[in-house]
């Protein structure tokens, strides 16, 4: 099959042949373990095999550690190791700013394994329109088992109790966070094999004098006084999605 090309451009079939967009779609369809919740367009795929010189990093309440790590990983040789150092509310984060996408659903999700104890680890997509940024965040908190997200006073609010992490294995779990740039509201968080409904929850704004923009970021804050550890692996960035 040429790649780009429609699956049908060169051949006869005598029933409906369904489009694949690109080869990782094939490849996840013929039972690759590479593989992602892909209801959109890819923007990005991030395994973290090489470098993070494409990412923004950030460590606060003390000088924490971000780097390629193979101490877990949900596949390949490599991931994303992000400990928070000792401190007061120390967190350690990965995010990239892109062009604006076209204006659709987007999506950001990531394969994540906690080890001690991380108060909580955030989703968050931010964009702009016009003279105002657009928030939005869900969190899950591994010691108590909570889902919330970011209401527009910034307060946090239940979505729902899928259970507490094992953080004593290296165990991985799956998010996913859709937001919907048209109506600018929340639309769905996926966690693990549970898709949970937000549709028409709103996040905060802040005010914006820039050129359009998009944000996408994963953040990690340990219990105070620190230290916790985030390895991540498997991140996505989709737009148009379903």
């Amino acid at each position: 099959m040429p790649y780009g090309a429609p699956d049908d451009s060169n051949i006869l079939s005598p029933e409906g042949v369904q489009r694949l967009d690109d080869m990782s779609e094939l490849a996840a369809r013929l039972g690759s373990i590479v593989n992602y919740r892909r209801s959109g367009n890819v923007l990005l795929i991030e395994d973290f095999e090489d470098t993070l010189a494409k990412w923004r990093t950030a460590t606060g309440g003390g000088a924490g550690d971000i780097a390629l790590s193979n101490e877990r990983v949900f596949n390949g040789r490599m991931g994303l190791r992000m400990e928070t150092n000792v401190g007061v509310d120390p967190y350690a984060m990965i995010g990239k700013w892109m062009p604006a996408p076209m204006v659709s659903k987007i999506g950001l999700g990531a394969a994540f394994s906690i080890d001690g104890d991380m108060e909580y680890i955030h989703w968050e997509i931010n964009f702009t329109e016009g003279l105002l940024a657009y928030h939005f965040r869900v969190q899950y908190w591994p010691i108590t088992g909570r889902l919330t997200y970011n209401d527009p006073a910034w307060g946090f609010v239940e979505i729902a109790l899928p259970g507490p992490t094992d953080t004593t294995q290296p165990a991985f779990h799956n998010g996913k966070l859709i937001v919907d740039m048209e109506s600018k509201t929340y639309t769905e968080f996926w966690f693990d094999n549970t898709v949970y409904d937000l549709a028409a929850a709103v996040g905060p704004t802040t005010a914006f004098a820039f050129a359009p923009i998009s944000e996408f970021v994963i953040y990690a804050e340990a219990v105070n006084p620190g230290p916790a550890t985030c390895y991540l692996d498997h991140l996505i960035i989709t737009y148009n999605e379903n």
